[in-house]
């Protein structure tokens, strides 16, 4: 889980009395308090964009990039291998660079 806090918007859809909005303060205190989240109320006539953090998506691009340099390094050795025990069984001597070559 990421260090970004959800965040709960409350958006007032009907006139409330300043008694109902306080009781809608005191609710989201609560809220902040017992569940960790932030909590924005939006007064009547305003409107609210919540933006997402993307601290999980980067880490999780961070973890696939690692495990596929991880893969490519795995292929790399296993071509080595292969090629060496070519190498070992026709005697040859395979210095410098070889291409896999498919008429053969």
């Amino acid at each position: 889980m990421s260090n970004d806090n959800p965040i709960l918007v409350i958006q007032q859809e009907e006139h409330m009395s300043r008694a109902s909005i306080g009781r809608v303060y005191e609710m989201a205190d609560q809220l902040q308090q017992s569940l960790g989240i932030k909590v924005a109320f939006i007064e009547k006539g305003l409107s609210a964009q919540v933006e997402h953090g993307t601290a999980d998506l980067v880490a999780a691009m961070h973890a696939q990039t690692a495990a596929i340099n991880r893969l490519a390094e795995s292929n790399q050795q296993v071509i080595d291998y292969l090629l060496s025990q070519e190498a070992e069984e026709t005697g040859a001597d395979l210095e410098g660079p070889s291409y896999l070559d498919p008429n053969d």
